[in-house]
């Protein structure tokens, strides 16, 4: 599967990702160890140097169902002010840390990001 998430600049959003198996049935992560979700400029780019990283437990993603594999990505607007305002395609990652220690990527794809017209919000 691959994501296609889009936003804004400056805005507060919020995405569900879902962890599945290979017949698309929710997987439940109750026994699962921690999630990233990691946006970057390019595939090279160290996590250091990403645009963000959001991870459980309290780093932006939070378990919305366990049993329904559902974990949501919180994107706060502090994250994405600093970055130009203009069009971008970013690639990112949803992974996992399963039950047997075993880092999973779930997910990639893209994060399309628009640029805002407001700047100033009171």
């Amino acid at each position: 599967m691959a994501i296609a998430l889009t936003m804004t600049r400056g805005d507060d959003r919020e995405f569900d990702l879902f962890v599945l198996d290979q017949a698309g049935v929710a997987v439940d992560i109750s026994a699962w160890g921690k999630f990233w979700f990691t946006v970057k400029r390019g595939y090279a780019d160290t996590d250091l140097e990403a645009v963000f990283q959001l991870s459980t437990p309290s780093g932006g993603l939070t378990i919305q169902s366990a049993s329904g594999g559902q974990v949501r990505a919180i994107v706060a607007r502090a994250l994405t002010i600093p970055l130009a305002n203009r069009r971008r395609r970013f690639y990112l990652d949803f992974q996992g840390l399963d039950p047997l220690g075993h880092v999973k990527t779930i997910d990639s794809g893209f994060l399309v990001m628009s640029p805002s017209s407001t700047e100033a919000v009171a």
